[in-house]
């Protein structure tokens, strides 16, 4: 009976030593899935009600809104009306039976036509000569204190001199005093400085005091005139000025684009047009501001959240900025209740804030210039007292990977049985290197790059794959996200030490 027992004892030790199959290790992960789940259930319950209710909500702001628009007041006045002596009358609904409130609501099937009008600068805002005179053929500034500066209007296109001759041409200087009422102005360029609206059934142009403008080559010091205008049934009086217009030739559009950008909204140095980065800023602030109070703050305060991905997640900018503003909140705060002061330098060595990593990160990201001095010469004249120093641009990247990134790190995955080999392979090729994970016959180690090369690596693993069944394994270099990991590990156990 002894020999089955040894056989069955072989085909025992054969078996375990078999890598587990597809589906046994598909089962692990299940299970090992299913436990974690469990384990952050009121996590996972969180993560899946929040999109319930966000619909649920909207679902019930979009019925109160339709409730609250629903009424009378929000919609377009209707009549119960005889049309062409009909019995019973027929409801209609218009402009002409609707309140004050109800008229925004009415469509309108013909609105009225209005004359088509150039926007043009306030006089104290149109463009003058700068100092720096990149732009040129514009006025002096001296117009701007007589209002007499022209409206300048740059132009362009494929062949210059029939570009400028039709642009000339849609100037016609002819007295205003000429102009009977407002339809002898239709051949002439008219413009306004009065900024539109955002509805085009009433240009505002012809509701406001400013006036009409009449854009041409040479004005008339006589001007302006008074001209009665109908629109839709409507006269009224409205005031009639000429501008000088100033055609300006530029090689390009884009010329066109940088001279307007770089011009000044109403007159005010330093600050460019420049509403599309703008727009992106302010969405940029918005968002980060969002986040950081409602993300950033909730790590700090939980206490649940690990500190060094704290840390991890304050390389972005806007988050260390928040942190940094947080906690010299937090001390003021203090200090006002307390009577103590608030924050110092010695709370830097504190490990219940962050101050001193938010530093760090600052220091690595917004200080520019940082300049090492490598020489000291003198002066070869005795009588002047000058000192020449030459200085270098420090590259904070490469110091940081220098002093914590000066590694590779190798990855590798077999069957358990072949870790011990593993990890004899790795010593060989560094005597110094690191076990930074394990698990499930997956390891990574980190290797020193002043003892191994990356030739090296490669051709001790194809003779292992010779004699070992490697399953996957890659070699990588020290990422930035690792040299962070490692400051802040650093800063979290020197503040456990302290």
């Amino acid at each position: 009976m002894e020999p089955p027992a040894a056989g069955a004892a072989g085909a025992s030790a054969a078996g375990a030593s078999r890598p587990p199959s597809f589906a046994s290790q598909t089962n692990a992960l299940l299970r090992k899935n299913l436990i974690f789940q469990k384990r952050n259930r009121k996590a996972s319950i969180r993560l899946i009600m929040v999109p319930i209710f966000l619909c649920v909500l909207l679902s019930v702001l979009q019925r109160v809104i339709n409730n609250l628009l629903d009424k009378p007041e929000y919609k377009c006045g209707c009549k119960c009306v005889s049309v062409n002596g009909s019995v019973p009358c027929q409801n209609v609904c218009g402009i002409q039976y609707s309140t004050l409130d109800q008229a925004g609501s009415c469509p309108i099937p013909n609105p009225p036509e209005w004359p088509t009008l150039l926007q043009v600068p306030r006089p104290e805002y149109r463009t003058i000569q700068d100092s720096s005179k990149k732009i040129t053929g514009l006025p002096d500034a001296s117009c701007r204190k007589s209002h007499s500066c022209p409206a300048s209007i740059p132009f362009t296109g494929a062949n210059e001199s029939l570009s400028t001759s039709v642009m000339q041409n849609m100037f016609i200087d002819s007295p205003l005093t000429n102009l009977s009422d407002f339809t002898s102005t239709s051949s002439l360029l008219l413009g306004t400085d009065v900024p539109g609206t955002s509805t085009g059934f009433i240009e505002s142009a012809f509701i406001s005091s400013a006036p009409i403008y009449v854009l041409q080559s040479q004005c008339d010091p006589m001007d302006p005139v008074t001209v009665r205008i109908t629109i839709d049934a409507i006269n009224f009086q409205k005031e009639i000025k000429c501008v000088q217009g100033l055609p300006l030739w530029r090689n390009s559009s884009t010329i066109i684009n940088e001279e307007t950008f770089k011009g000044y909204r109403k007159g005010k140095t330093g600050e460019g047009i420049m509403e599309v980065a703008m727009a992106i800023a302010y969405l940029y602030i918005f968002g980060s501001g969002l986040m950081s109070g409602s993300l950033i703050r909730n790590f700090i305060e939980g206490g649940k959240f690990p500190t060094h991905w704290i840390t991890v997640l304050e390389i972005i900018p806007a988050f260390s900025l928040y942190r940094g503003l947080y906690e010299l909140s937090q001390y003021a705060i203090r200090a006002s209740e307390t009577g103590n002061p608030g924050m110092q330098w010695s709370d830097l060595s504190d490990h219940t804030n962050g101050m001193r990593n938010v530093l760090i990160i600052i220091i690595v990201e917004w200080k520019d210039p940082t300049w090492r001095k490598i020489a000291v010469n003198e002066v070869a004249d005795r009588t002047d007292n000058d000192v020449h120093v030459e200085m270098e641009k420090l590259d904070i990247i490469k110091e940081l990977r220098a002093r914590y990134g000066g590694y590779y790190v190798l990855t590798m995955t077999t069957s358990s049985e072949f870790e011990h080999e593993v990890e004899n392979l790795v010593l060989k090729l560094s005597p110094n290197a690191r076990k930074v994970y394990h698990l499930s016959g997956t390891q990574k180690y980190e290797l020193s790059k002043q003892e191994v090369r990356i030739a090296d690596v490669f051709m001790a693993m194809e003779n292992f794959k010779k004699r070992v069944e490697v399953q996957a394994w890659g070699l990588a270099d020290t990422t930035m996200e690792d040299v962070f990991v490692k400051v802040a590990t650093g800063a979290q156990s020197s503040d456990q030490l302290s």
